[in-house]
Formats: C-alpha cells, structure tokens, sequence
C-alpha cells in the first residue's frame, strides 16, 4: 500500500521559509565567492566533490541541509553565526 501525503498549510509555509532562508545563505556565500574571486569551480574542488553537483546545490529549487552549510562553511574557511529573532508577524 501507497503511504499519500497530505500537504498542510503549515508544511507549505515550513518550505516556504526554507528556501527563504537557503537563499539568503546562497546569496551571501555567492557574495563572500565574488569578492574573494572564489568561482563555483574551485569550492567544488575545495569541497572534494563536481562543479555540476554544487551547480545544483546552488539552485534556486534546492533547500540546504545544515551539513551541507557546515560543509560550505569548512570550504571557505568562514564561521556562521545564527540569530534567533521573535517573528514580527504571525504565519
């Protein structure tokens, strides 16, 4: 038997604010790559893994893993730090 998933508002609105979040980090790691003249072909070398896989670990679709940060992180040499907030409206 089939297991179906149900979709809920609150699962729509979970992967809504991930991938709001997972492009904010891409954003600014594409900004920090820019500016060290960092290209997606030498953090893939850096990371042991193919220009074509961070390609798409670098697409607009595709909600990050906190391994996959750290791992990001670890190539670039860089620390990240995460501020907890209260929201300013409710979901």
């Amino acid at each position: 038997m089939k297991k179906s998933t149900i979709k809920t508002r609150e699962g729509d609105l979970s992967r809504e604010v991930a991938l709001r979040l997972t492009t904010r980090l891409r954003n600014n790691f594409a900004d920090y790559m820019r500016k060290n003249r960092i290209s997606i072909a030498e953090l893939a070398r850096r990371m042991g893994k193919t220009r074509s896989t961070l390609c798409s670990v670098f697409s607009a679709e595709h909600i990050w893993t906190v391994t996959t940060i750290v791992e990001v992180c670890d190539a670039l040499e860089l620390d990240i730090c995460f501020e907890l907030t209260p929201r300013r409206i409710k979901l």
